[in-house]
């Protein structure tokens, strides 16, 4: 995981003054290592790993902070949910 973008998510959500949780965190994580399009259910089966308690909330909760924060872009594709995270601050986006 590229830490880079991990300390510009900390900072936007710092500067924000929004909270940052590990499960957020954990799943903009999850989606940044990810090499294709995943849908919730996909990314709640990664985040299992780390964390065997979550559920299905934890992860929509997730995805919706991060739309919320203009932190990603959601895509409506016929079986999955993609998401395209993207940092204002530097100019980077990432097509998950």
């Amino acid at each position: 995981m590229d830490q880079k973008l991990i300390k510009q998510l900390e900072d936007i959500c710092s500067a924000r003054g929004v909270r940052l949780t590990p499960q957020r965190k954990r799943v903009y994580e999850l989606i940044c290592e990810s090499n294709k399009a995943s849908s919730a259910y996909e990314l709640l089966d990664l985040l299992k790993v780390s964390e065997p308690q979550a559920k299905p909330p934890t992860v929509y909760r997730a995805l919706d902070f991060l739309l919320e924060q203009g932190l990603s872009i959601e895509l409506n594709l016929p079986t999955v949910l993609s998401l395209a995270v993207h940092l204002v601050s530097i100019n980077t986006t990432r097509i998950c």
